[in-house]
């Protein structure tokens, strides 16, 4: 099971509208129900989230196909209503059955823990989920002292970037 969620999709809503974001949405569940096999079942899980249950694909394969598609995301372009162009991205969190669970909300917390992952690992990119990876998870608090107020931004968007 996946959990593909558009990257920063409020900001799209917020600057180019909900008509622009309602496209960017079909666009994507278009290319999705293009990229994966008939017995597979695709379908968007509410906001910017969309659901796929990949039938008989172990988790490796699952993910190298879900980058395929990351990557196909990203270089789509999307022009508003002023004509202003952009692109977006996608974060994926993926849980294998049996292993990650039985039912479908135990894969689903799985996939959206893992989801939760890529995003703080700075967004556009698949994580499998790891139950042993959940419990290690810590956060780093980061103080930058310099002098030079340019370096000091440069450095401090660093890690946010970088989640």
């Amino acid at each position: 099971v996946a959990v593909l969620d558009l990257d920063h999709f409020k900001a799209i809503n917020d600057t180019h509208g909900h008509q622009t974001g309602d496209r960017v949405l079909k666009a994507v569940g278009q290319l999705l129900l293009r990229a994966f096999r008939s017995d597979d079942v695709i379908g968007r899980w509410g906001g910017e989230e969309f659901l796929v249950g990949l039938y008989t694909m172990d988790p490796a394969h699952a993910a190298l196909r879900l980058n395929q598609i990351l990557a196909q995301v990203r270089v789509q372009q999307f022009v508003s209503p002023q004509g202003q162009t952009f692109n977006v991205t996608t974060s994926v969190g993926l849980a294998h059955y049996p292993k990650d669970g039985q039912e479908l909300p135990a894969l689903f917390r799985a996939a959206d823990a893992a989801l939760y992952q890529a995003k703080q690992a700075g967004r556009d990119q698949v994580v499998i989920y790891d139950a042993n990876s959940q419990t290690r998870h810590r956060q780093l608090d980061l103080v930058i002292v310099d002098d030079d107020e340019v370096l000091a931004e440069i450095l401090s968007g660093a890690p946010k970037g970088r989640g």
